[in-house]
């Protein structure tokens, strides 16, 4: 029993001091959500039209060390870039705290895309949110997993513009690992000259900035905002990790709740929460002392689960129309369901026409080759079939 005691004081202090820093973390953002929400949608449309206008919203990108090209903006970037088109009928305090979103962008495809390519979904109804005169009204609700991304994008996008946002996003994430990279690296290398046992946690954190700069995906994922942000949060952390180690454990405990609420403010289901409790464990195992690890690690959960706690909570306090069981289904779906989401039935069709009243200005500009606008988006298997042989052209 005296042995029970000290550790369940230190889980203790732990705990608290996560979930304190957790708290601190959530009310800083909550100030900047309700900032954010500030944010015009007629302001929002001006700085977003010309993507649309000038073709960049349909552009791809090519990936480093190979031929492979990717889509310039995913599907998620153009979800949050259109939550900030939609208007805010229901007040500015639902828009900063409510846990709902407009699904506007999310309802069936309904244009072909007019550049030929693979221009995700929600980017091709994006498009048609972006057209002059379009119906911005928003038909249904679904579940705010992108909170934290839209934000930030709310609160950068008067600064940067939608390509600034995207460059500046991916620049800063890849100079922080390549920046850990070395500096952890020169360090450890520096220790070891001088026999400090200290060179191997330097050569540990190189080796992950390393991993995730070169084997996570960061040459593709990173370029879209989306999940740039969520990765950015664990880049920042990992350095934070680094400069702060722990006396026992990967670090202090208000460091890793900071950590969690960071990552959950940031999370949308594309893995940053086991990837963030698999590097402080690996943070854990690297210092001095590692026998705090599952502290560590109950420490970063705690940080992570009390900003979903508080969002329910206020859901339920203040918008208990909010929570309704059409949208715990739809977040259910997201959580646990397929992978590959459904496509409208036309695009699974061979023959399929789409009617004419689907095709907008904007498609029939961009295929002006074309007799009828009816005849040039008839898909099958989601491509353009007027021409066979060649993807994407009228």
């Amino acid at each position: 029993m005296p042995a029970i005691t000290p550790t369940l004081r230190a889980w203790t202090r732990s705990l608290a001091a996560a979930l304190a820093m957790s708290l601190l973390l959530s009310l800083l953002f909550a100030g900047l959500s309700w900032q954010a929400a500030g944010l015009p949608p007629e302001r929002a449309l001006a700085l977003l039209r010309p993507l649309a206008g000038s073709g960049v919203l349909y552009e791809s990108h090519g990936l480093p060390l190979g031929v492979v090209r990717i889509q310039r903006w995913y599907g998620n970037d153009c979800l949050v870039f259109a939550m900030l088109v939609l208007p805010h009928e229901e007040g500015r305090a639902r828009e900063a705290f409510s846990p709902n979103l407009a699904l506007s962008p999310l309802l069936p495809l309904a244009m072909a895309d007019p550049a030929g390519g693979e221009t995700a979904g929600p980017c091709l109804r994006l498009a048609e949110l972006l057209a002059p005169g379009a119906e911005r009204q928003p038909a249904k609700r679904y579940h705010r997993y992108l909170h934290g991304q839209r934000v930030a994008v709310a609160l950068l996008l008067p600064v940067l513009g939608p390509v600034g946002l995207q460059d500046a996003v991916f620049l800063t994430l890849n100079g922080a690992l390549a920046g850990l990279v070395l500096l952890a690296g020169w360090r450890s290398l520096r220790r070891r000259r001088h026999d400090d046992a200290r060179w191997r946690r330097d050569a540990g954190f190189a080796g992950l900035g390393l991993l995730l700069l070169t084997s996570y995906g960061l040459p593709a994922l990173g370029f879209w905002v989306s999940h740039a942000l969520s990765d950015l949060v664990l880049a920042l952390f990992l350095w934070a990790l680094w400069l702060c180690p722990g006396r026992e454990g990967a670090a202090p405990a208000w460091l890793l709740g900071a950590f969690g609420g960071g990552v959950a403010l940031f999370e949308f289901l594309t893995g940053g929460l086991p990837l963030g409790a698999g590097l402080v464990l690996l943070a854990a195992a690297l210092a001095e002392r590692p026998g705090g690890a599952l502290r560590s690690l109950g420490a970063f959960l705690a940080g992570a689960a009390l900003p979903f706690a508080l969002k329910a909570g206020i859901a339920a306090l203040a918008f208990p129309d909010a929570l309704q069981p059409a949208d715990a289904e739809a977040f259910g779906h997201r959580l646990f369901g397929p992978i590959v989401p459904e496509v409208p039935a036309q695009l699974l069709t061979p023959g399929r026409r789409w009617p004419a009243s689907t095709c907008t200005a904007s498609t029939r500009r961009r295929c002006s080759a074309c007799a009828s606008c009816s005849s040039a988006c008839r898909a099958i298997t989601g491509r353009w079939a007027s021409a066979p042989g060649r993807r994407g052209a009228c």
